[in-house]
């Protein structure tokens, strides 16, 4: 089952579907006590607007997102705040008639995964009761503290010498040294130069520029340093030439104004897992093993998930490019063209521009 995920605004309005996940629940243990519908349906009302108003006064900076199935049919909705040691879920729910059948577990691998890529603590709190608890634990969520009613659960990242991420600074790389050749998980060796001359060679033909130059030791990514429009690239001190795709990546889906600057931003969360799909896109382009962008020492240990989930469909920011008029759209009669493109490098106006969904991996 493929999930898609989209912004929506909070409203304290009954009509909405943030609304009737809440309403449904309450109107149930209302009913288990005998109170009448009428009496019911105004009492859960009033406590939607509190509730409401008490998240948008707690949680200002808080987003409401909707969870749909690929044809549109909403079925659950979170809500999810930034905080500064990561993000915060707020409020999740799954309508009655779709609970049990992974939604939950997909959504929360993928927040998961947006999570460990940026390096970031996962909290949530949740009731002592709540069946929920067993998934956040097998999930990788513990429990850091309590009170009598709930438990506040943090999911945090690993973090080892030999565990790094293409998105992060790579720890326990001072003392590595480039490899001739690119050796794959099949025991298969590719040439480096011929790797490097290949994303050269693709990046100047879609309009980012390549300076080759001698980098400070300190690049948040060994050998590469993102700039106006390009990289300065240090093939002597550049560990693995997937990065390059990855980073490349970065520039492409970010807007040209952002693009152009001195000093490129590329804090987005959203450019992020846009950047993913992208440089999975350039890889295949390229005619190169996935394992060229995805290597095992980067993306904290979730490469193997990464190579595999494109493989067979499970494909993380994919809509993020559909929506920045990167690649096609599927409709009822005719799959997207990804991993092929319609264009490599974002425009200032995209021609399907709307709010942005997020892919979400399958189960």
């Amino acid at each position: 089952m493929q999930i898609t995920l989209q912004p929506e605004a909070l409203t304290p309005e009954t009509g909405s579907l943030a609304y009737q996940l809440f309403a449904v629940d309450k109107l149930a243990e209302f009913a288990a006590i005998g109170l009448p519908q009428p009496q019911a349906e105004a009492l859960v009302q009033m406590q939607w607007r509190g509730r409401t108003l008490t998240y948008a006064n707690q949680y200002p900076g808080a987003e409401d997102w909707t969870i749909s199935l690929e044809d549109g049919t909403p079925v659950g909705r979170y809500l999810l705040q930034k905080t500064p040691q990561g993000v915060r879920m707020v409020d999740f729910a799954i309508l009655p008639e779709w609970r049990g059948q992974g939604i939950g577990t997909q959504v929360l691998q993928q927040l998961i995964h947006n999570t460990a890529t940026n390096g970031a603590v996962f909290s949530l709190r949740v009731e002592k009761n709540n069946r929920a608890l067993n998934l956040y634990k097998r999930l990788g969520f513990t429990i850091v503290s309590s009170d009598e009613i709930s438990f506040e659960m943090e999911w945090k990242p690993e973090r080892s010498a030999t565990t790094t991420s293409t998105s992060d600074a790579q720890p326990g790389t001072e003392n590595l040294k480039p490899e001739a050749h690119i050796t794959l998980e099949s025991g298969e060796t590719l040439d480096r130069t011929f790797v490097l001359d290949r994303i050269f060679a693709f990046l100047r033909e879609i309009g980012l520029k390549v300076h080759l130059a001698e980098l400070p030791e300190d690049t948040f990514i060994p050998g590469i340093q993102i700039v106006a429009n390009g990289l300065n690239v240090d093939v002597d001190a550049l560990l693995y030439p997937g990065d390059l795709l990855h980073e490349a990546g970065h520039l492409a889906v970010m807007l040209p104004e952002h693009r152009n600057l001195d000093v490129p931003p590329t804090g987005d969360a959203g450019e992020e897992i846009a950047a993913i799909a992208w440089s999975y896109a350039a890889v295949v382009h390229l005619d190169l093993p996935p394992e060229v962008v995805f290597h095992p020492h980067g993306y904290r240990g979730t490469s193997n998930t990464l190579i595999h989930g494109f493989a067979n469909g499970n494909r993380p920011g994919l809509p993020l490019l559909w929506w920045m008029g990167l690649t096609t759209q599927p409709t009822s009669e005719t799959p997207s063209i990804y991993p092929k493109m319609l264009r490599w490098v974002r425009e200032t106006t995209s021609p399907v521009e709307t709010e942005p969904q997020h892919e979400l991996l399958h189960q």
